[in-house]
């Protein structure tokens, strides 16, 4: 092992796993992001006739646009060049919502297959699978639109956007966008073989964790080998109220981030002019502010239940108000910037940024409501999320293919603050923030297994109050 041998063993093997997941959920941004970068040099404007609409539009749209970039975000220009695909804004925005298609599928499968045969199979497995997919995409794409629908679909089976946005602006920008598949394909695969290498599913089958850090492991995640995992109780998960307030707050949450994330891209350069390269950097200004923001608030909302300043409920209350009304009231601001770009990129920076505290309030819903499943939940939870940019995105595209001006991105802002606000209501009035009886529905003690939740986690009192009552039956 030489020199690298000595360095892990310098470093504690969690660290290492902390490290991992990190870099490989960045990698899975930069695979599931790709495309809203690269489908700006992919389509072709020269294909598309200008409706008289858009050229009356064109000429009163105040100089909001660069000169070399026509008013529909289909028609893009790129020091000259142009894409090589006939694809309208309907198209687009069935392709951009392409890869939820199977997010939504495999949400549920996929947290409870990690349950139960453990995370490094199944996130390794999915990243590989991916990288594969990106490499292939390009040829696929220039096969038929609908084989590129069926790989991004396929391939959905923080600060990972931060680094994705400009590095796909730069590799578009000098490589054309082909290089976008290839480069995310690559470090995909990279990051694979240094998973299956350095990560393990428990302390006693990783060969170089110390004896130290497996006892300490042990002591504070507990032995849960050979403890059987409960059946989900699925009729009490589906006729729970607490559980399906969490949701519902989910899908207003996706609605809104996804139209940031996904059509962010098209926004920025599509209405206000900006070049690929300028887009790309502008774009990742948001995800780099939302993730110092979710760091900071994490803390501090840790510090307020820790020194008991707060409940849990109020910690929720707080996190979901920031994180949906704020957004939602930001929406509709920057639907009034008109062609102050400078204004419009301050609006949508702030917007981004506050929906970090997502992870500290209604994303925590599972582990508050049933800690022994809060796998399954999650991934129920996100699957029934990801079902609104599948709706959104599409809807989208309708709305730009007739008025791609910032008149039609009006609309699309209001939608998407209507949809913060209603969805939030129903979490901030009716959730309690308790575990729920069907969390132990068996007669049986059951033990609370370790989950893997790929988020900020702000610690439940309800959970600690809980395990704590576990340790205290086991020592009687």
């Amino acid at each position: 092992m030489g020199w690298i041998g000595r360095v892990q063993d310098r470093i504690a093997a969690r660290y290492m796993l902390c490290l991992m997941f990190f870099l490989g959920l960045t990698v899975t941004f930069l695979l599931r992001v790709n495309i809203n970068l690269a489908i700006v040099g992919m389509v072709n404007s020269t294909s598309v006739e200008p409706t008289s609409q858009e050229e009356a539009l064109s000429s009163a749209s105040g100089g909001c646009l660069a000169a070399n970039v026509s008013v529909s975000t289909n028609k893009q220009v790129v020091d000259g060049a142009q894409g090589e695909f006939s694809w309208d804004e309907v198209q687009q925005g069935i392709i951009l919502s392409s890869f939820f298609w199977g997010y939504l599928i495999f949400q549920i499968p996929g947290g409870r297959i990690a349950e139960v045969v453990g995370a490094k199979r199944v996130f390794g497995g999915a990243v590989l699978i991916n990288g594969a997919l990106a490499i292939v995409l390009p040829f696929l794409a220039r096969t038929h639109w609908i084989l590129l629908l069926v790989v991004r679909a396929m391939q959905g089976a923080s600060l990972g956007t931060v680094v994705a946005m400009p590095l796909c602006g730069l590799v578009l920008n000098a490589w054309g966008w082909e290089a976008v598949f290839y480069v995310s394909g690559v470090l995909a695969f990279v990051w694979c073989v240094a998973w299956w290498l350095l990560v393990f599913d428990t302390p006693d089958q990783h060969p170089r964790i110390s004896r130290d850090e497996r006892q300490y492991l042990k002591d504070n995640l507990g032995d849960n080998n050979n403890v059987k995992k409960p059946p989900v109780p699925w009729k009490s998960v589906v006729t729970s109220w607490q559980f399906t307030v969490g949701y519902i707050a989910a899908v207003g949450n996706d609605w809104g981030f996804h139209t940031f994330m996904t059509l962010g891209p098209k926004y920025l350069k599509g209405a206000l002019g900006f070049d690929i390269e300028k887009s790309s950097w502008f774009t990742s200004l948001p995800y780099l502010g939302q993730w110092i923001f979710a760091s900071i608030y994490g803390t501090f909302a840790d510090t307020l239940l820790k020194r008991k300043k707060m409940s849990l409920l109020g910690v929720r209350r707080m996190s979901i108000v920031i994180s949906h009304l704020l957004p939602a009231i930001s929406l509709v601001a920057l639907s009034l910037t008109g062609c102050n770009t400078t204004l419009a990129v301050a609006i949508l920076t702030i917007a981004v940024t506050v929906i970090g505290s997502y992870a500290s309030g209604f994303f925590q819903s599972p582990m508050d409501v049933a800690p022994n499943f809060a796998g399954s939940l999650t991934g129920v939870m996100n699957a029934i999320g990801s079902i609104t940019p599948i709706i959104s995105t599409p809807i989208a595209g309708a709305v730009l293919q007739n008025d791609s001006t910032t008149n039609g991105w009006r609309g699309i802002f209001w939608i998407a603050a209507l949809m913060y606000t209603l969805c939030s209501l129903p979490y901030i009035i009716c959730f309690n923030a308790q575990i729920q009886p069907w969390n132990n529905a068996q007669k049986e003690e059951v033990k609370t297994t370790a989950v893997l939740v790929m988020s900020n986690v702000v610690t439940s009192d309800a959970e600690d109050s809980y395990v704590d009552a576990l340790t205290k039956s086991k020592q009687g």
